[in-house]
């Protein structure tokens, strides 16, 4: 099955993460899908903008634990770490793209696939989305690229507590464009599309090279590339928390395994910090 589903509506290509039934989690091959399809797109010249979506329900739920885990018990740590070394290149790359790229996000945009629309210039989000950077609960290091979006009190409270929040809440603190009735997310994305691929292509690169190299001299360089301390802890270093969610979601499935940490946080005897307090 294509994991990334590639259309192109005048002058916007529409990309679509496309494992629906996994929540659209990502793995190494819907990276290398979703790299080759967004370099297809730099390359054509019809092209002027890009949608970024996920098919179904949900944008993409993160990184697919269970690829991880498949990958830890058959590759040495060196294997990994140089596929990761890829991945963060590639990331980066999204960020740096010629061509301006539009998030249109809806349900689950958690982990991995949180950080994927961050890279991306632009995010109008569906009124049913669900943000967070849950990775704390599970062992794993978060990327600190959140701090360049948000305030540090906030950026610290989004990856150290772990918990989700809402558009409203995302639209608050700046993180996305647009919130829109999810029923029209994706009319309401390929309209901010078409506005930017009215703007000359020249003028949108030079100015978004002159933002990428204001946010390099605060530093974004060398947050990309504390990838070896990220790769470290989250191999070293294991929890309850983590150890039960892989238990649950290899018995009974990812959603479940998925309700299981929002049940546990239900059940916390104090409520819940709003992440816009």
């Amino acid at each position: 099955m294509t994991r990334v589903l590639v259309t192109r509506r005048d002058q916007v290509a529409h990309l679509s993460l496309n494992r629906p039934d996994r929540l659209n989690v990502l793995d190494p091959a819907v990276y290398a899908e979703l790299f080759a399809a967004l370099d297809a797109a730099y390359a054509d010249p019809e092209v002027r903008a890009i949608v970024l979506t996920g098919a179904g329900e949900h944008f993409c739920a993160g990184f697919d634990l269970g690829a991880s885990d498949d990958m830890a018990a058959r590759e040495p740590v060196w294997a990994q770490w140089e596929g990761m070394t890829r991945q963060r290149a590639a990331m980066a790359a999204i960020g740096d793209s010629p061509k301006p790229i539009v998030a249109a996000v809806r349900g689950y945009c958690l982990g991995g696939g949180f950080e994927l629309a961050n890279y991306c210039d632009f995010i109008v989000a569906a009124e049913d989305t669900v943000f967070g950077e849950p990775e704390v609960r599970f062992s794993l290091v978060a990327h600190p690229r959140l701090l360049y979006f948000v305030p540090l009190r906030k950026a610290k409270e989004i990856q150290l507590l772990g918990e989700t929040f809402g558009a409203a809440d995302a639209e608050r603190l700046g993180l996305v464009n647009e919130v829109v009735p999810a029923e029209e997310l994706d009319d309401r994305a390929m309209a901010f599309a078409r506005r930017l691929s009215r703007v000359p292509a020249e003028t949108f690169r030079h100015t978004k090279t002159i933002m990428s190299r204001v946010l390099e001299m605060q530093g974004m360089g060398v947050v990309e590339s504390m990838l070896s301390s990220d790769f470290i802890v989250s191999k070293l270093t294991e929890t309850a928390d983590r150890a039960r969610f892989r238990e649950i979601r290899e018995t009974q499935g990812l959603r479940a395994a998925m309700a299981w940490s929002r049940a546990k946080d239900s059940a916390a005897p104090e409520a819940q910090p709003s992440v816009t307090r």
